[in-house]
């Protein structure tokens, strides 16, 4: 806007090219040379959290949690977002290679967002409602759960607090007993490149009832025993179009209780 109102008077005849150049802060005119979101996307787009503005600019990326992963993601050719608790000295190499920086706590002043700020990088910091696990790889956020690659076995075995879970199109593999007994859980999105769910999974979620499976690469032999046993409903399952036929022969195969079927 303040370019905009400046190149307007100067068409205008109001002020001259010096005075239109002054009236711009250096600083802003900075901004204008990040990426942005493209406006459609943006108004499609749902908010799962808010932080400080740190850096400004726009950023998409699979999310990672080490600078050294960081890196390797980049080398394969990966966009990513680093995302931590805060960031130190040594995140330096994996800030550099990521496309943005997320960060739970610290300020407009904290080590993520000057250096992200002299490398040019969206950096959003202080983010308080997101709850990073290095351990266990995931970040989670209003009770939805989001991890890179793989699920590891037990993850989130006995979690009173998950309510969805999003398995990105990253993961691959859905570790033992990940979600065993988690009472709270109501539905799962299963990602388009998952092609183990082992035994257990999903085994004692009560209150599940919608499954959202994308992946085109599931088997019967890499859907682990009891993954979906012991709820209290039965399942509503969505698969793609092309995978209807053999999924509702994997499922009844498995001895899984399914309401219906549909195709996503």
């Amino acid at each position: 806007a303040m370019v905009k109102i400046a190149m307007d008077l100067m068409h205008e005849g109001l002020i001259d090219e010096k005075t239109a150049i002054m009236r711009c802060e250096p600083q802003k005119l900075d901004e204008l040379l990040h990426p942005v979101f493209d406006k459609l996307a943006l108004s499609k787009a749902k908010v799962i959290t808010q932080g400080l503005p740190a850096s400004p600019g726009a950023a998409c990326g699979q999310i990672v949690f080490h600078a050294d992963d960081a890196q390797a993601w980049h080398a394969d050719g990966h966009k990513v977002i680093m995302v931590r608790i805060e960031t130190s000295p040594e995140d330096l190499a994996g800030m550099a290679s990521a496309e943005g920086i997320l960060t739970a706590r610290g300020g407009m002043t904290s080590h993520a967002a000057v250096v992200a700020r002299g490398m040019g990088k969206c950096c959003v910091s202080g983010a308080g409602a997101i709850n990073v696990d290095y351990k266990k790889k995931t970040v989670e956020i209003d009770g939805v759960a989001y991890k890179v690659t793989s699920i590891d076995k037990e993850a989130f075995s006995e979690s009173k607090k998950l309510k969805k879970v999003v398995v990105g199109n990253n993961v691959v593999s859905i570790g033992k007993r990940v979600f065993y007994n988690c009472k709270s859980l109501q539905s799962v999105k299963i990602g388009k490149n998952v092609t183990v769910i082992e035994e257990e999974a999903f085994c004692g979620c009560k209150k599940l009832k919608d499954v959202v499976i994308k992946s085109l690469k599931l088997k019967k032999n890499n859907l682990g025993n009891k993954s979906f046993a012991g709820l209290n409903r039965k399942l509503t399952i969505m698969v793609p179009k092309s995978k209807l036929e053999k999924y509702k022969k994997i499922l009844e195969a498995k001895n899984i209780n399914y309401n219906k079927i549909k195709k996503s």
